[in-house]
């Protein structure tokens, strides 16, 4: 049952929910959580696709604004709250794919980046965190998308005998109390989630 509980634990790691990557010399992670907390929330109170994926829209446009600076704990909301609503103004369709987009967003913003073990753990955390606080499905069945989610997260790492569990155990729990939808299908955005957190690790 233990080792359940770590595979379990590991596997939310992969959604992007905990275990930062390890600390290297680039220093330490840039607490970037209240610039996407505001953008996304200005984001979302605008469009009507609940379950749209977009953190590589924030991604892009705090990393536009991010590689001009040097002042990581600088409160720059109001500044990027500004830049999307340039954005959504010249838009009209609230329930637009915009994943072609936001794609070639992230792309950008991911070439104009030099910090390959940068911990983005707390973007990811962010992002996923406003999901999960619109959704309403704390019984959701999530064991065969978080067993496929560990089993990639396992092959990039190279520690395997890490004790997360600590970690995890804690985020898991609060994930579960807050869902309700059994069957619901959100591997596409957990899919998502945690393939943004991938490319940038």
């Amino acid at each position: 049952m233990h080792f359940e509980k770590i595979m379990l634990a590991l596997s939310l790691a992969a959604l992007g929910l905990a275990a930062p990557l390890p600390n290297t010399d680039v220093g330490p992670a840039e607490d970037v959580s209240s610039i996407v907390n505001s953008a996304y929330g200005k984001y979302k109170e605008e469009r009507d696709a609940p379950n749209e994926d977009v953190s590589s829209i924030v991604n892009s446009a705090y990393g536009k604004y991010k590689d001009e600076h040097d002042v990581p704990n600088e409160d720059v909301s109001s500044i990027v709250n500004s830049a999307y609503g340039k954005y959504k103004e010249e838009r009209d369709v609230p329930n637009e794919d915009v994943s072609s987009i936001v794609n070639s967003a992230y792309g950008k913003y991911k070439e104009e980046r030099d910090v390959p073990n940068k911990d983005v753990s707390s973007i990811v955390n962010s992002a996923y965190g406003k999901y999960k606080e619109e959704r309403d499905v704390p019984a959701e069945d999530v064991s065969s998308i978080v067993n496929s989610a560990y089993g990639k997260y396992k092959e990039e790492r190279d520690a395997p005998n890490e004790d997360v569990s600590s970690i995890v155990n804690s985020a898991y729990g609060k994930y579960k109390d807050e869902r309700d939808v059994p069957d619901e299908d959100v591997s596409s955005f957990v899919n998502s989630a945690y393939g943004k957190y991938e490319e940038t690790a």
